[in-house]
């Protein structure tokens, strides 16, 4: 438990010095709201179907709209390494620019190491394929690009249930490694803590403040900020009555 503790401050820190570097950029800051719909399917133990749907929306004079649709798959291979793959499709509204869409098929291994009852981390490591078009155009631009996020949870009660609090926090860093897409703003990485709450074995609900890095125009160096207000709310589905436990 003395090693649980130790990293758990760790991660306390790091969550916390992130964001106040960012806030301490001499930068133009912008807010934005995110709100997302998890369905989780289980058709065993090992293997899941899952996705997202939601939007995203800054305001300002360079706000923008976001609707995403991601349906995935998770197959876990043994009690610590899982293999995931999916489709993100994305429609962007910008000001003063043309609507684009995008089409990102990717993959991606998570391995949840280290692990204990109360607290537990992920390393989700993903590549993605990245078709990206704007509006009545047939000049398609494409990105093939590297993320790695390492996201921590830390339930809050004394012994095992199934309504309990929890905080929860992550770092993410994008790597382009063939970027062809002209876009408005392009992501460096990404911070957030948050807390969350588990209702029953069907739903949970999750609130995380993001700290973002990227760049205002293409042509720019990467030199915004922002904070996104986010709000996860999941439902889960079993194939068989038996995990209702």
């Amino acid at each position: 438990m003395t090693t649980c503790r130790i990293a758990g401050v760790l991660v306390f820190f790091l969550l916390t010095f992130l964001p106040e570097r960012l806030s301490a950029q001499d930068d133009v800051v912008n807010n934005q709201i995110w709100l997302d719909f998890y369905p989780h399917y289980f058709h065993t133990t090992r293997f899941e179907l899952y996705g997202n749907s939601g939007f995203r929306t800054q305001m300002g004079e360079t706000g923008y709209l976001r609707f995403q649709i991601q349906p995935a798959v998770r197959y876990q291979f043994f009690s610590l390494l899982e293999g995931h793959g999916g489709l993100a499709l994305r429609y962007f509204i910008e000001r003063d620019t043309i609507n684009r869409y995008e089409i990102t098929p990717w993959q991606a291994v998570n391995v949840r190491w280290p692990s204990w009852q109360k607290l537990t981390f992920g390393h989700f490591i993903r590549i993605e394929e990245r078709f990206s078009n704007v509006i009545h155009s047939h000049d398609p631009q494409f990105d093939l690009r590297f993320r790695y996020k390492l996201s921590v949870e830390y339930k809050i009660f004394r012994e095992a249930r199934i309504r309990y609090w929890y905080l929860t926090g992550y770092f993410e860093f994008f790597l382009p490694l063939q970027n062809d897409i002209k876009e408005l703003y392009s992501n460096k990485f990404h911070a957030g803590m948050g807390a969350g709450y588990n209702f029953s074995t069907l739903w949970r609900a999750t609130f995380i403040t993001n700290f973002l890095r990227s760049r205002p125009s293409p042509e720019e160096k990467f030199a915004a900020s922002a904070i996104a207000y986010q709000i996860k709310l999941y439902r889960f589905f079993w194939a068989k009555p038996s995990g209702l436990k």
